[in-house]
């Protein structure tokens, strides 16, 4: 399969996605929240539950930082931008664990980075360890938006490939 092309169309198909909120309020939450798992499920990617919820788990904390507001966690914004382009995903690709992996791969919570101070050479790498972490090592880190993750695009899909096949074996 051609993966320069697969992502081609998957870009065009799911983008562009609207840049996050950057009010200083928590964003409201809907009346109904929609169900990840049966979202999963209608596209064949029920086993990528844990997986979406554990990566967008790993940007806890981050905006509170980057807003200096404790009172903005918990954080939505990552789950709900997951969960926009799962709804809009190509039912062509459906099944395809490789095509999720490489659009969720390009979210924008994902430019979400962070350095143990403000002009620090130690980046937070989502892959390692979730920002609470990070942020409990480095008291005085600074989050800041960067152009892509930390980690690179190829070793983000490797790790949410991993822990894919980590949760199917159990």
């Amino acid at each position: 399969m051609d993966w320069g092309l697969v992502r081609n169309r998957l870009h065009h198909a799911v983008w562009p996605l609207p840049w996050p909120n950057m009010c200083c309020t928590r964003a409201p939450l809907p009346d109904e929240l929609p169900d990840l798992q049966q979202l999963l499920d209608s596209l064949k990617f029920g086993h990528w539950h844990s997986v979406v919820l554990a990566l967008c788990g790993r940007f806890e904390g981050w905006w509170a930082s980057y807003m200096a507001d404790p009172a903005l966690s918990p954080d939505y914004r990552p789950l709900f931008e997951a969960m926009d382009l799962i709804r809009r995903f190509p039912l062509r690709w459906a099944g395809d664990d490789k095509a999720l992996a490489l659009a969720l791969s390009e979210c924008e919570f994902l430019a979400r980075g962070a350095r143990e101070c403000f002009e620090g050479q130690v980046a937070w790498d989502c892959t390692a360890e979730p920002f609470t972490v990070f942020a409990k090592r480095h008291p005085h880190c600074y989050a800041l938006w960067d152009a892509q993750p930390a980690c690179g695009q190829t070793l983000l899909i490797g790790w949410m490939l991993h822990q894919l096949r980590a949760n199917t074996a159990t």
